[in-house]
């Protein structure tokens, strides 16, 4: 039972680091690194570099330029997408939500700083569970 609660936590946190990589146009070899780190006994790397690949792919076939506001805006519309059925299943899961915030805000400062649009999208996630925007800058500067 700890086994499978503990897969549901990664996995939630794994699809919610994709989002959060990918908010800034792209998701860069420091993020795919810290995913490999936190999905390495649950997913081959491969498998998630060429997931990471795809997504950043499929980001920038969408749009008419590599511009980076226009790679941003386009990344956000997927975000939009896909962020309610993680939130779901982070319901169903009944996660701990202070370590999830955690996680992404480590891995949104892998590139040595943490962007708005990747803020942004951790905050879309934990608005879902009663934080404020307050509450996930607190987590930020706990961080150090």
């Amino acid at each position: 039972l700890l086994f499978d609660r503990m897969s549901q936590y990664v996995s939630i946190t794994y699809e919610l680091g994709l989002l959060v990589g990918i908010a800034d146009g792209e998701i860069d070899d420091h993020e795919i690194d810290f995913l490999c780190q936190i999905m390495y006994y649950s997913k081959d790397q491969n498998e998630l570099i060429t997931e990471c690949n795809k997504l950043n792919h499929l980001i920038k076939n969408q749009c008419v330029d590599n511009e980076t506001d226009t790679l941003r805006a386009e990344a956000f519309n997927y975000i939009k997408e896909e962020i309610p059925s993680i939130i779901d299943k982070a319901l169903i899961a009944n996660i701990h939500v202070p370590s999830i915030i955690r996680n992404l805000l480590t891995l949104a400062s892998v590139d040595g700083m943490i962007d708005s649009h990747e803020l942004k999208v951790i905050y879309l996630f934990a608005k879902e569970f009663g934080y404020s925007k307050g509450d996930v800058i607190q987590q930020m500067y706990n961080l150090n």
